[in-house]
């Protein structure tokens, strides 16, 4: 269901967070090729709402803080998977 197009909010944090327990399903279920996919859509997610200022587009405390919490999330699931942060 995760991979299911209509289903996936890419670029919304909607997305990001769908991709997060697709990621931490898939590794806990031993199916590291979808982890690896869970964890690039995570990145992808974070590049695109984080330019090079370093602030998340919503230019929100809130969203910033989150943002941040979700950066610190994504390297630690990258370190878990034996992945560069």
């Amino acid at each position: 269901l995760m991979v299911t197009p209509g289903f996936y909010n890419d670029g919304h944090n909607h997305g990001y967070f769908q991709s997060r327990a697709y990621t931490l399903a898939s590794a806990l279920l031993n199916h590291p090729a979808d982890a690896l996919d869970g964890l690039a859509r995570q990145r992808r997610y974070l590049r695109d709402a984080i330019p090079a200022e370093g602030v998340h587009k919503e230019h929100s405390a809130g969203y910033h803080r989150m943002a941040m919490r979700m950066v610190a999330e994504t390297n630690a699931l990258a370190r878990a998977l034996g992945q560069p942060t």
